[in-house]
């Protein structure tokens, strides 16, 4: 997830200097905004309007017999949790709109020649931290294993 300048005068060191005014408004109002997002939530799929309870991946691990612990650094977010995470989300959003940046995301995965190209074939992350594949179609792809290839190539495309 990236952030781009589409307002003339907006700068990141202006947005960080507004950083303690919004971790301010965000502790003010954690409260209402968990209250708000707990309303809105509910425990049910919206989607499928099937009634069943939506399992978290713990629950999920535990009822396929698996271990019941997420991999470590991991945790599942549900409940009151979620709710917090998408208010403070929402407040980001919210607040880095006023200053003309907008999200954008790259794919998750790209052409292995990307990586191979910039790292070098025989580089650590190439040989042993990518987790590399073929299509049907015979295309080399990898779960993308670090932003900036990726982001270079957005930029660039969108650059006039």
């Amino acid at each position: 997830m990236q952030w781009t300048r589409a307002a003339a005068g907006a700068t990141p060191a202006r947005l960080v200097a507004q950083g303690g005014a919004l971790a301010r408004a965000i502790a003010l109002d954690a409260a209402t905004w968990r209250a708000q997002a707990l309303a809105s939530a509910s425990p049910t799929r919206r989607a499928g309007h099937s009634g069943n309870t939506v399992l978290g991946s713990s629950q999920r691990r535990w009822a396929s017999g698996q271990s019941s612990r997420p991999v470590k650094g991991m945790r599942d977010l549900h409940g009151e949790d979620m709710a917090s995470l998408a208010a403070v989300r929402a407040a980001f959003w919210d607040t880095v709109g006023l200053y003309g940046f907008e999200e954008w995301q790259t794919p998750i995965l790209e052409s292995s020649g990307v990586f191979t190209g910039s790292l070098g074939a025989d580089s650590d992350v190439v040989a042993k931290e990518m987790f590399r594949f073929s299509t049907l179609g015979g295309e080399d792809v990898c779960m993308r294993p670090e932003g900036t290839a990726g982001e270079t190539q957005a930029a660039a495309s969108q650059s006039p």
